[in-house]
């Protein structure tokens, strides 16, 4: 894992832009985007959702909060062919598509860290 400034150097305002900009310069191919659980049931306000969904696969890290919250959002009712249950078939996976990360999940979300 390498962190980076791109975002910051690139004045992006939205992870499709990010994305776009990445995929100027590389695939995305080589890439998984990671979204907390919490953040799939607002996926679908996200802008440009749906070409995120059609250019990388998206790994979303389990939530304890959130345990019966997959079936419900907008993304898995509209995209339920798109969930890979097994973490191999998700890696090999010749298309974008999505994996819950069934992991002891921590219960503490980006915004809570940002705001301690």
């Amino acid at each position: 894992m390498k962190i980076s400034d791109f975002e910051f150097r690139h004045q992006t305002k939205c992870t499709a832009e990010v994305l776009q900009k990445i995929q100027s310069r590389c695939s995305l191919n080589q890439f998984y985007l990671i979204v907390g659980l919490d953040q799939l049931g607002q996926f679908h306000r996200w802008s440009e959702y749906q070409w995120i969904i059609q250019n990388i696969s998206i790994c979303v890290i389990y939530r304890p909060r959130y345990d019966n919250y997959i079936e419900n959002t907008p993304i898995h009712k509209e995209f339920p062919h798109l969930f890979m249950s097994d973490l191999t078939k998700f890696i090999n996976h010749s298309t974008p598509c999505f994996h819950i990360l069934n992991l002891p999940g921590v219960d503490l979300s980006s915004s809570e860290l940002r705001n301690s």
